[in-house]
């Protein structure tokens, strides 16, 4: 049995080779796992951004359409006092 053994199990070396073969491995998936993240931060930042500018055109487009009322509102005021004041 320990001829078997001895038969099957790999050497020092061939275990070196293979331990080494999966640190490589482990270092490239490491490696691609970060610049995936890092487009996925960038990405998500660009979104983030392109959100925050769509937010904010939305609320100045609010604040416009009330500026207008406000001034559309004092114009009916001023034609009305203009009208009673005749």
């Amino acid at each position: 049995m320990l001829a078997k053994h001895a038969q099957i199990y790999p050497t020092e070396d061939e275990l070196k080779a293979v331990q080494n073969a999966v640190q490589a491995v482990e270092l490239a998936l490491k490696e691609v796992s970060n610049k995936v993240h890092e487009q996925e931060i960038k990405v998500f930042t660009a979104s983030n951004a392109r959100l925050v500018l769509l937010r904010h055109f939305f609320l100045l487009r609010e604040l416009l359409v009330q500026i207008f009322i406000a001034v559309d509102d004092l114009l009916v005021i001023r034609s009305f006092l203009l009208l009673t004041s005749l």
